[in-house]
C-alpha cells in the first residue's frame, strides 16, 4: 500500500524500466526540508524528466525549491521559481553528475516565506543500474 512517505532504503524494479519518486508538496511546506526518496547505488538521474510540475502558483516571498542530496541541497536544482505561471520546471544544474556511486537520499528544500498557496508534484526519474 502506497503510503506517500519516504522508504528507509532505496529500492528499484527488478527488471529494466525507469523507477520515480514522486510527492505532492505545498505552501505549507515552507520552511523545510525533506528526503523524497533514496537511489539506489549506480542509479543515473533522468534530468530531462525530473523537476517540479506546478499546480497552484505559490504565493509568499520569494518561493522557491532546491533538489539535491545533504551537504549540496542544490546538486540538481537551484531555487526552482515556483511562483512562475503552471509549469513544468526541469532540474537545472547541468554540471551536476548524474550518477551515484552508493544508496542516496534526494533532499528535497521548500522556501516560501509567509505563503498561503501553493501547490506542486516534485518528481525524480532514474534508471537504476541492474545490469550489474
Amino acid at each position: 500500500m502506497a503510503t506517500n512517505t519516504a522508504g528507509t532504503t532505496a529500492r528499484q524494479l527488478p527488471f529494466q524500466a525507469i523507477n520515480f519518486f514522486r510527492k505532492t508538496i505545498t505552501f505549507a511546506d515552507a520552511g523545510t526540508s525533506f528526503t523524497l526518496g533514496i537511489l539506489p547505488a549506480g542509479a543515473t538521474i533522468l534530468m530531462s524528466t525530473s523537476g517540479i510540475q506546478i499546480n497552484t502558483v505559490f504565493d509568499g516571498t520569494t518561493p522557491n525549491a532546491d533538489i539535491g542530496v545533504t551537504g549540496t541541497t542544490q546538486k540538481w536544482a537551484s531555487a526552482l521559481d515556483l511562483d512562475a505561471a503552471v509549469a513544468w520546471l526541469p532540474l537545472d544544474v547541468d554540471t551536476a553528475v548524474r550518477t551515484v556511486t552508493v544508496d542516496t537520499p534526494i533532499i528535497v528544500t521548500v522556501t516560501a516565506a509567509g505563503a498561503a498557496a501553493g501547490e506542486a508534484e516534485v518528481i525524480v526519474t532514474y534508471i537504476p543500474d541492474i545490469d550489474r
